[in-house]
């Protein structure tokens, strides 16, 4: 199994860390999602914590720009290790 990290940040929509599994090659179909800070925008969506979502949301929502440079500055792969620190930094602040 091989995981793929992106993080996402934008004005309107918060600072996101997403983890993407990988089996042969294909993403499966459920994505952890992180959330840290506050938004602007109240729901669901937008709340502190940790958050299971489908695939197709986070390319649909998050990541349908991602493979062009031009068009996206919001989403970037990261390191395992900045992931990683994040869940602690939200760990950090649930408890």
């Amino acid at each position: 199994m091989k995981y793929i990290y992106y993080r996402f940040k934008c004005d309107h929509r918060g600072l996101h860390y997403f983890r993407v599994k990988k089996i042969k090659g294909e993403p499966t179909p459920l994505v952890v999602k992180i959330t840290i800070g506050t938004q602007p925008k109240k729901g669901r969506p937008f709340c502190v914590g940790i958050t299971l979502i489908k695939y197709i949301t986070f390319i649909s929502s998050y990541g349908w720009k991602m493979e062009s440079e031009e068009w996206n500055n919001s989403i970037k792969e990261i390191t395992e290790a900045e992931y990683n620190k994040a869940f602690e930094l939200l760990m950090k602040k649930l408890k």
